[in-house]
């Protein structure tokens, strides 16, 4: 926000007809900024003389991502081995880019009693073996992550491990 105001403020003053390129550079590109799910960018135009000529800001807002569907294991299985891996896809809608992800694990329905949780997943999979135990009926759902939130919840699904 604070650039974004120093080039309006340059702008209204007509100080841009005096800085080069170079000087414009160093300051100000790339203006680009993140800010609570909003993104402002900034284009410099330059003249044959490589002063600047115009100065365009804008801003985009970012959705928050789609929720993600679990694939892997099905919802209800009961012949889970402790080494499989949990897996999902990105959700369909209009939703933004997907960053990352958050899963939790649980040994009830309402996630009351944790078993793990990790967040900041960057793959669409997550090996649990070294937090379950067998036999055990575990439920487990994911988010995704970006700038813009946090997308709702999966579906929670349900599996029991074997020994």
């Amino acid at each position: 926000m604070k650039i974004i105001i120093i080039i309006f403020l340059l702008i209204t003053s007509g100080i841009t007809s005096g800085i080069t390129q170079a000087q414009a550079q160093a300051y100000f590109e790339p203006v680009n900024l993140i800010r609570n799910g909003v993104t402002y960018k900034t284009k410099l135009t330059y003249s044959a003389f490589g002063n600047v000529k115009s100065v365009e800001s804008s801003e985009a807002t970012i959705t928050a991502p789609n929720t993600p569907i679990l694939l892997a294991p099905i919802n209800g299985s009961t012949t889970v081995q402790i080494t499989d891996v949990l897996r999902w896809i990105d959700g369909t809608g209009s939703g933004g880019a997907t960053d990352s992800y958050d899963i939790e694990i649980a040994e009830d329905a309402g996630f009351v009693t944790e078993a793990g949780e990790r967040t900041g997943l960057l793959t669409l999979e997550y090996d649990a073996s070294g937090i379950l135990v067998a036999p055990f009926t575990y439920y487990w759902r994911v988010k995704a992550v970006n700038e813009g939130g946090n997308s709702s919840w999966s579906t929670v699904w349900s599996f029991t491990t074997i020994e």
